[in-house]
């Protein structure tokens, strides 16, 4: 009887399975403040030192870019933590009858996991009450409309526009992923608000910041929408050489000079110019003589001498040419300014068969051809193009694409109520396709477009220079308004008809 209970035994052992002991589900839980000393929303409190207590073992993550404590403090408070528990201690002297506030924003998490601790707010009075006033609202990008996630609030006491360059605000909360914000537990008081997208966390304006314009506030229940914005550069011009093809002179700016009075010479001749789109970039066509180019340039009252080296004995290389096939021309294009064309070398087929090319317009890196039939291959001979150096093109052979003409068109009616100049700017996605400038009601036809989500862009440009400006938050100036339309759906050869009425 006993080996027959010994033998089963030893059978159901060997058909056990084996199986790897598991851990439990994965923690997915912030961790949770079980108890904290002084208790939140206490009253009369003097005392600096808070303990919060947790449910699980915790540690500190970015605390720098992600606590806020408001009132602002001057000086940084210390954090220790050990174990389940966080000790912070203000080392600003406690302001009287005052409400503080401490947000985690997730600079909290769980020692396992990271799982961080979002939503939760401490606060406290050195009073016998909690304010319990807020200002709240929306930030977007005035050029896209675009919600601003990450952005900084300031609110300030005093009211000076240089604030932003100065100091830590008195009270400071962040917008969410929606670009929206809640300053909250505010006192019945006026303040001055401003927006600040703070790529290096110093709570202070620099170069690249976005900015909004400052306002006073009085904390309400209605919500406010900020406009940011790049802040006027007003540093010195400060032009700078930029590499470019011989013969090609591009003068860079650290700001745009749509409104300055320019002057251009080299080598002690004046010499003429154009600008860029973006109108910072100053482009001109110059053949040195020698070595050594002596560029001076005045931009309003300031002067720049620079000077560009050309080893113009040592210049090796041949011209660069590209050709594009557009819808009723060709395109030739040189990297190097041209000198001569010759066209008994250049001839256009279309299949086999030869055909001819009559020379439209031209600049100094570019030529327009028509052609009737447009080719779909360019033949150049070695010598078609001499450029300013002498330098000779070499044979070449240059298919050309058929273009693909599509029979999507927009009618873009645009009604004004004054004379005011406007710059109506065509985007598809990102991509500016199309700008134009009107200053009346006016019908706008955009053909052959690529089928895709376009919007418009309005801007009133008060000072007539044909470019957006931008604001400057330190002498309260708005940037210029921009009228951004819904994005809309143009389908391949369809039509389609809007009409924008500018505010």
């Amino acid at each position: 009887m006993n080996k027959t209970i010994l033998l089963i035994t030893i059978l159901c052992i060997g058909c056990a399975s084996v199986q790897t002991l598991s851990g439990g589900e994965k923690d997915q839980y912030p961790p949770k403040v079980l108890h904290v000393y002084p208790d939140s929303a206490a009253l009369n409190s003097t005392d600096p030192t808070i303990l919060f207590t947790f449910d699980e073992y915790i540690k500190t993550t970015k605390l720098s870019d992600l606590l806020i404590i408001s009132p602002s403090q001057v000086a940084s408070p210390t954090i220790a933590v050990k174990g389940k528990k966080l000790k912070i201690t203000l080392n600003d002297s406690l302001l009287d009858n005052t409400t503080y506030t401490i947000q985690f924003n997730g600079s909290i998490i769980d020692n396992n996991e990271g799982n961080p601790l979002n939503s939760y707010t401490y606060l406290f009075s050195t009073g016998n009450y909690i304010d319990s006033l807020y200002y709240s609202g929306t930030v977007r990008d005035i050029q896209t409309n675009k919600p601003i996630a990450n952005c900084n609030i300031h609110l300030y006491t005093n009211f000076n526009d240089s604030n932003i360059l100065q100091g830590k605000p008195a009270y400071i909360t962040r917008t969410d992923d929606a670009g929206n914000f809640r300053l909250g537990n505010l006192p019945l008081d006026s303040f001055q608000a401003v927006a600040l997208l703070d790529n290096n966390k110093n709570l202070l304006l620099d170069e690249d910041d976005l900015v909004s314009l400052n306002t006073i506030i009085y904390p309400t229940e209605s919500n406010d929408t900020l406009y940011l914005f790049p802040n006027e550069n007003v540093s010195k011009h400060k032009p700078k050489l930029l590499k470019s093809s011989p013969g090609i002179y591009k003068i860079g700016n650290n700001r745009h000079l749509a409104n300055s009075t320019l002057f251009l010479s080299i080598n002690n001749t004046p010499i003429e110019f154009y600008l860029s789109p973006s109108k910072d970039t100053i482009i001109a066509y110059y053949t040195p003589l020698q070595d050594t180019s002596n560029i001076q340039i005045i931009i309003d009252s300031d002067t720049t001498l620079l000077q560009k080296i050309t080893t113009i004995s040592n210049l090796s290389y041949t011209p660069q040419l590209s050709v594009t096939k557009l819808i009723d021309h060709i395109h030739l294009s040189s990297k190097t300014p041209i000198d001569s064309i010759d066209q008994t070398k250049i001839t256009p087929y279309l299949d086999s068969i030869a055909t001819t090319l009559t020379q439209l317009n031209s600049t100094p890196t570019d030529v327009h051809f028509s052609a009737d039939p447009i080719p779909n291959r360019l033949v150049l001979l070695n010598g078609a193009i001499t450029d300013v150096f002498g330098k000779k093109s070499v044979a070449d052979t240059f298919i050309l694409t058929p273009t693909h003409l599509t029979s999507t068109n927009l009618k873009l009616q645009i009604n004004v109520t004054d004379t005011t100049n406007l710059i109506l700017q065509l985007f598809r996605g990102d991509k500016l396709i199309k700008q134009k400038l009107t200053s009346n009601s006016q019908l706008f036809n955009f053909n052959h477009l690529l089928a895709g989500d376009y919007r418009c862009l309005i801007i009133t440009d008060k000072n007539s220079n044909g470019i957006w400006d931008t604001g400057n938050t330190l002498i309260s100036k708005s940037p210029e308004k921009i009228q951004i339309t819904a994005s809309f759906e143009l389908r391949e050869n369809w039509d389609k008809e809007l009409i924008i009425n500018v505010e």
